[in-house]
This record gives C-alpha cells, sequence and structure tokens, in this order.
C-alpha cells in the first residue's frame, strides 16, 4: 500500500535563511545611518544659515542706525568684554547681555566695536569704525556651540 518514495528535499536550510536575515539587518542598518547623518547635517546647515541671516541682519541694521547717527555709534565704549546688539535699525544698540539680543532662545547676537589705528583715508575723522558681528548658538546637532561671526566697517 504504502511505498516510501524518495523526495528530494527543496528549501532553503536554517543557516541560509540566517545568513540573509544577517545581511539585511546590515543593509537596513547602513541605510538608517546614512539617513541619520543626512538629516543631522541638513539640521545644522539650517542653524547655521539661519544664523548667517541674523548676523546680516546686524549689519544692516548697524549701517542704517550709522546713516542718522554715527557719533553714537562711535562713541561706544571699546573694551575688552563689552559688547553689543541691535534689537531694530532705529534704537540705539544695547548691551549685549539684553534679553532683546537672544532670538528663538537658541541665537545670542553681539557685536564689538573695534579701535582702528586711526583714519585711514575714510571721510570721517572717528577711530571706530568696525564692528565684529558675532552670532553663537547651542547646537542641536552636535551638542556643542557653534559660532557664526561677520566682519562689517561703515
Amino acid at each position: 500500500m504504502f511505498k516510501n518514495k524518495t523526495r528530494k528535499q527543496v528549501g532553503d536550510t536554517i543557516i541560509e535563511v540566517m545568513i540573509a536575515i544577517v545581511v539585511m539587518s546590515g543593509v537596513l542598518g547602513a541605510a538608517f545611518a546614512i539617513s541619520n547623518k543626512s538629516s543631522k547635517t541638513t539640521q545644522a546647515n539650517h542653524e547655521r544659515y539661519q544664523a548667517q541671516m541674523y548676523a546680516n541682519q546686524q549689519a544692516e541694521w548697524i549701517k542704517s542706525y550709522a546713516a542718522d547717527n554715527r557719533a553714537t555709534l562711535t562713541g561706544l565704549t571699546v573694551a575688552p568684554g563689552v559688547t553689543y546688539c541691535m534689537v531694530d535699525a532705529t534704537t540705539a544698540p544695547v548691551l549685549s547681555s539684553d534679553n532683546r539680543c537672544v532670538i528663538d532662545s537658541l541665537y545670542h547676537i553681539k557685536f564689538t566695536p573695534k579701535q582702528m589705528p586711526g583714519n585711514i583715508g575714510g571721510p570721517t575723522d572717528d577711530t571706530t569704525n568696525t564692528y565684529t558681528i558675532n552670532v553663537s548658538w547651542d547646537s542641536l546637532t552636535s551638542g556643542g556651540t557653534d559660532q557664526v561671526e561677520l566682519i562689517y566697517g561703515i
């Protein structure tokens, strides 16, 4: 009645399945790592771009304010550790310790007037006409502090 038929075994062994799972896990892990790194790089670039925009805005506000109030700008105290920021184009500079110098609770904006060695052939005789604008922030991606610095002369 029943005859022993020999059948060929077909299918994958457990070892082959395990190897396939390990290979797929490696590929998926690498794809995740690349995607995560790309996301962090994109975020870091956005943070730097935003900081550069704030530095440019400070430069424009300094320029605009200097058009009518150059004496106020050139009369700022030039001393180590004394920094300022512009809160808009019409208000006098304030000390950078003012809470208006922090934007989005992230970007700390300040500028430092630089003392020049004297009039270098310019149309005025003021000696404070160069400003170092610094925007710093706690990086969301690297865990440290990043900064953008811009030197601007009027």
